[in-house]
């Protein structure tokens, strides 16, 4: 009976399943010849459906017991073949493990709905299966290996085409993988391969997308395991949302192309642990391949963030790089397109020494409002690789932004830049260029830095130091051959110690901005090449304590129009240095610009120089000069100052002082030399020039208004004068005190200087020589010299050529002067009205009408009496003080002595209403004597009943030798219309055939010898 059912069983499976063939034993299900069976709950050791068959499962268990290693437990194969596995399949050995799990090929299509697949090789493999019906959902792979991983969770190959949904994947060394132009669409599930998790090659694309119940997540555990993986040209990965997690997170090769979105990154960092390859966040090698990262993507626990080589391509859009070592690393990538937008790099540490971002080997990279921060060096670009930066902040410990090796870096958008330690910016090596456009910098000990070679030029930036209150802090720096540093537009530079520091043969360039320091402006030290500022203001940061605006040092630099408000020097050239100067305004408490030890500075257009407290232009040393054209100089002690065989020449300036010793001009020392030119002017100071210890001063051209002197020379100082207009208050020329008796000069050509109510020329204690040509000394006196207790033989010589001397002399006993008078110049001898003695006294009447020089030469020349002062006429002394000869008069030519006369027959001396010349000396050659009119006929009343040696009354006294030719009256007499007499000057020998001369008409008593040349009337003849 039992066999009986058998048989009957068997034969209704027969015409059930009709030509179906169903082993009992192996319970393998096939199915062929375009027949469709629906099975439901059943465990099956294999199914296999080709040919057009299909085969619809349920609940289904296959356990596959057959051990050939090639053969799947399910299979479809050929066109319009289909197996469809439904309601929680599951796949798994039992008496042995199954190696592979499920497979469509040649045009089949394979769905599972829900199950597990347990393998040991491959869970599911599809090949040349190009359906777009092929779909896992809610499906497990693993091993059946408990502690060894089978070879691939899910591969695709030939064009196959796959929808993922919610699978998971785990214990394989490779989760998915893609070959040969094949497509998987994968939505939610986890890919677990210890050597990949997800991989795309030859040409495949792999998409994967979270859903809103489960985020896709793609692991990666060895040492050496990618995350995501793209090889070969067109082979792409998409994937939106969820994690990524291997020591290279995301890997695209040789073509390779992975795009991500809002994709959370993590390697599995060793830490302090050396190894071979270093965790990577996303990596590009080679040609063609590329990377890019959007939305909130992250990286996290990487060593390096971001790396694209040799041609390969990283963009990231978005989202946020954690790293210990570098956030992104390009080498030898010279794609436009690599690019981060929106990122965010930073190590997690406060203090350290990795890097943001670095390039080499040509590589480029544009940048667009990322941030860097908690980084050793945020960019570095090396080896001709290019950067170029919109925007942004970045922050380091060390250098922030770096070109070397002839990079460039670009950046624009108001990027923020800070560095702790170092440098904000930093260009070194010949070629290495940074570009900088609005944004700030803000440095530790330098804001920007070109070295060796380096480039850097900012418009519109704003730089600062926070190492203020230490030794060094400069707003930029340059410092070796071909290094340059440029700021343009409104840059400024603030915080600072010193604005701009350029060294060795760099060079500086500064067009617009301010710079803010608290000890200098700019400091150049042995830099000889193209430096320049333009339209640039230095400013103190501490009030008036800028010690040098500007200082160079064995250095060259351009300044045009730029301003210096106020600082201790203003520029400062120093050891050879070249200055040249445009417009600009320089204030200064000391001297507001000095040349010193060999160096020059030249100004033009105009420059405006004020010191507060000390010199206008100073230079100091031989081969040290200035060199002025037009503009303004002021100073308190004086305009112009050179020391120590220093050289200032000025044309066309206006110079003013400020002090109660001011000077226009001042020069001392040997080889010091002033010279001013063109329609210079001096004026509001109380000494116009100043030379003294052999220090020279020329002027030609001019004007000089002093309120005190006009030019004071001391101790072998020279002045030499031409074409110039002079006034002063109390003194047109001074001879000082001499320390050592050298011979001061002061030498006036066709100059006029005019006195208003003092003294022509002062000496005092001091050898000095004035010579003028062709000029006018007008003054209410024309010398003074002091009186002095010392023992030297104190000389004032003055020689006039074809020149005008107005002013009476008032000389002391202990000095000399000499005055040599020619061709036709006149002299005009006036008493004054002001005149004081030594203690500032007003002199009696008696005492200004006196002058004593003496020794006088007269060559062609004449001395006019003026009219009487108060009444009160003049006596001129000639041989008075120290002549040292005998021969204190001489004349020669045309010497001519005009006289005021009033008529006073035979009267007492001290009553004659005369001038009178005395001279204490012998007389050598002829004078002519001319008297003015004011020999009045209803004056005249002659006195006919005195002796003829006292008739009339004496004009010339010689207590020496003389003759009866030495004064002569011209044309021999005078006559008055009307009068019956005729005035001739009779001259009367100390032994005379008439009487004796008078004594009483003499005005030295102790000396009764003397020649006495008299005014006196006699009769006309008939004719």
């Amino acid at each position: 009976m039992y066999k009986k059912f058998l048989l009957s069983s068997i034969a209704t499976v027969m015409i059930v399943l009709f030509n179906t063939q169903l082993s009992a034993y192996a319970k393998s299900l096939k199915v062929s010849d375009g027949k469709t069976v629906t099975i439901y709950g059943e465990t099956y050791d294999t199914l296999h459906a080709k040919n057009g068959s299909k085969i619809v499962g349920k609940h289904l268990t296959v356990t596959h017991s057959n051990l050939s290693h090639n053969v799947y437990a399910i299979t479809a194969e050929g066109s319009n073949t289909a197996i469809e596995l439904l309601d929680d399949t599951t796949i798994k050995g039992t008496a042995s493990d199954i190696l592979y799990g499920l497979e469509a090929k040649d045009g089949a299509t394979l769905k599972m709905i829900g199950g597990t697949i347990t393998v040991s090789h491959i869970g599911a493999s599809f090949s040349n299966s190009k359906s777009d019906k092929n779909k896992l959902k809610n499906v497990k792979i693993s091993s059946s290996k408990n502690k060894k991983t089978l070879i691939t969770g899910i591969v695709t190959d030939k064009e196959s085409n796959l929808t993922l949904e919610n699978i998971t994947v785990t214990q394989a060394k490779n989760g998915i993988a893609a070959y040969n132009q094949s497509q998987i669409t994968i939505v939610g599930g986890s890919f677990e391969g210890k050597d990949v998790g997800v991989y795309s090659g030859n040409g495949s694309n792999i998409t994967l997308t979270s859903s809103k119940k489960s985020n896709i997540q793609v692991t990666s555990s060895s040492s050496n395991g990618k995350g995501l993986y793209t090889n070969g040209l067109h082979s792409t990965i998409t994937m939106t949302g969820g994690k990524v997690s291997g020591e290279l997170a995301l890997i695209a090769e040789n073509g390779g192309h992975i795009k991500v979105t809002d994709v959370a990154l993590t390697t599995n960092e060793h830490g302090s642990e050396v190894t071979d390859v270093p965790t990577i966040g996303a990596g590009v090698n080679s040609a063609n391949s590329m990377i890019e990262l959007y939305g909130n993507t992250t990286i996290k626990n990487a060593a390096f963030g971001l790396m694209a080589s040799n041609g390969g391509v990283i963009k990231m859009i978005g989202g946020t790089i954690t790293i210990s070592k570098t956030g992104v690393g390009l080498v030898n990538s010279k794609s436009a397109e690599n690019k981060l937008e929106n990122v965010t790099i930073s190590t997690g540490k406060e203090k350290n020494s990795d890097k943001g971002i670095l390039l080499e080997k040509e590589s480029r990279l544009t940048l667009k409002n990322v941030k860097v921060t908690q980084t050793g060096n945020s960019v570095i670009a090396n080896n001709r690789s290019n950067i170029t930066i919109s925007g942004g902040s970045f922050d380091s410990s060390y250098a922030t932004i770096c070109a070397q090796n002839g990079s460039s870096i670009t950046l624009t958008d108001n990027a923020q830049i800070t560095s702790h330690d170092e440098a904000g910016l930093y260009a070194r090596d010949s070629k290495s260029t940074i570009t900088m456009t609005t944004g700030s910098v803000t440095g530790k000990f330098t804001a920007l830095e070109a070295d060796i070679g380096g480039h850097i030029t900012v418009t519109n930036v704003a730089l600062k130091s926070t190492n203020n209150s230490g030794d060094i802090a400069t707003g930029a720096a340059a410092s070796g051959p071909n290094s340059v540093v440029e700021l343009l537009g409104n840059t400024t530079i603030s915080d600072v110690k010193t604005g701009i520091d350029a060294q060795n043969d760099s060079t500086i360039k500064m067009i617009g901005g301010t710079i803010t320091s608290s000890e200098a402006g700019v400091h150049l030290l042995k830099n000889k090449s193209n430096n320049k500022l333009k339209d640039v203001t230095i400013l103190s940061s501490k009030g008036n304590t800028l010690l040098n605006a500007i200082i160079a040092r064995k250095s060259a630099i351009t300044l045009e129009n730029v301003t210096i408000p106020q600082a201790i020097n203003s520029i400062v050239s120093s050891d050879n240095s070249q200055i040249t100067v445009s417009g600009g305004s320089f204030n200064a408490k000391s001297a507001a610009i000095s040349a010193i030890n060999g160096s020059i500075i030249t100004l033009t257009d105009n420059a405006q120089i004020t010191s507060s407290d000390n010199s206008g232009l100073y230079v100091k040393d031989s081969k040290s000069t200035i060199t002025i054209t037009g503009g303004i100089i002021k100073g308190k002690t004086t305009a112009l100052n050179t020391e120590n065989g220093g050289h200032i020449k000025a044309t066309n300036v206006t110079l003013t002082t400020a002090d109660s010793n001011g000077s226009g001009a001042k020069s001392q020392d040997v080889g010091s030399l002033v010279e001013l030119y063109g329609n210079t002017t001096i004026k509001n100071a109380v000494v116009g020039l100043y030379a003294q210890n052999s220090g020279m001063i020329k002027m030609i051209g001019g004007t000089v208004i002093a309120e005190n002197s006009a030019f004071v020379v001391d101790n072998n100082g020279y002045i030499d004068v031409t074409d110039v207009s002079a006034t002063a208050e109390d003194r047109g020329i001074a001879f000082a005190k001499s320390k050592n008796n050298k011979t001061s000069e002061i030498n006036l050509i066709n100059t006029k200087l005019h006195i208003k109510n003092g003294t022509g020329i002062n000496a005092n204690e001091s050898i000095g020589k004035a010579n003028l040509k062709n000029s006018e000394i007008r003054a209410n006196i024309l010398l003074v010299t002091k009186d002095s207790a010392k023992k030297n033989n104190f000389i004032l010589t003055l020689n006039a050529d074809h020149s005008i001397l107005e002013g009476s002399v008032n000389t002391e006993k202990k000095f000399k002067t000499i005055f040599d008078l020619q061709n036709h110049t006149k002299w005009i001898l006036k008493t004054s009205t002001n005149a004081k003695s030594q203690n500032e006294k007003s002199l009696d009447i008696a005492q200004r009408a006196r002058s004593d020089i003496s020794v006088l030469s007269l060559n062609n020349s004449s001395i006019v009496f003026k009219e009487p002062t108060e009444e009160h006429y003049h006596t001129l002394h000639i041989g008075s003080g120290r002549p040292n000869t005998t021969k204190v008069y001489k004349a020669k030519g045309k010497a001519e002595i005009h006289f005021n006369i009033e008529w006073s027959d035979s009267a007492a001396i001290n009553k004659q209403k005369a001038d009178h010349l005395l001279i204490h000396g012998d007389v050598l050659g002829t004078t002519l004597v001319y008297v003015t009119d004011h020999l009045k006929k209803n004056n005249i009343k002659v006195n006919t009943s005195t002796p003829s040696d006292i008739h009339g009354f004496s004009l010339i006294k010689v207590f020496g030798k003389a003759s009866q030719n030495s004064f002569k009256l011209a044309n021999g007499y005078i006559t008055i219309s009307g009068s019956p007499y005729k005035y001739i000057l009779k001259a009367y020998a100390p032994t005379s055939n008439h009487r004796k001369t008078n004594t009483k008409q003499n005005f030295l008593k102790e000396n009764k010898n003397f020649w006495d040349f008299r005014l006196q009337p006699v009769l006309l003849d008939s004719n």
